[in-house]
């Protein structure tokens, strides 16, 4: 379970030398942009995000194949400290960025992932 734990840590803080990092300030400026590709850009990242790391935290698990994915949703809610639910929508998921974002300017110099993370933890307490 330690491996996992530090696998989900790597998958959720690295960041590829040759890739842009998005930050909370980056996610802010595309989410109140009037531009088309802006707004794509604000819920595709965010849709984007949310899916890679629960997938992330999940794929071990997914590739062991003794798990139901009922199963896998729980271990990852608890890796995660939050609980998913399925009813949400991409919607209610950007606002709720949205309103962390703006509640919490002085963290947007940060990784918009870990942002987000934090966003869906206070938003989506187990």
């Amino acid at each position: 379970m330690k491996r996992i734990g530090l696998l989900a840590s790597y998958i959720l803080f690295a960041t590829q030398a040759s890739a842009q990092m998005v930050t909370g300030n980056d996610l802010v400026a595309a989410c109140e942009g009037s531009s088309g590709e802006q707004q794509g850009f604000c819920v595709g990242y965010i849709m984007g995000a949310t899916e890679g790391i629960r997938l992330g935290v999940g794929a071990p698990f997914m590739i062991e194949g003794d798990k139901t994915p009922d199963e896998i949703n729980e271990i990852s809610n608890s890796l995660l400290m939050y609980c998913a639910i399925p009813e949400v929508t991409a919607a209610q998921n950007v606002a709720v960025v949205k309103k962390f974002l703006g509640e919490n300017p002085e963290k947007l110099h940060f990784p918009a992932r870990g942002l987000l993370l934090q966003a869906f933890q206070a938003a989506y307490k187990c």
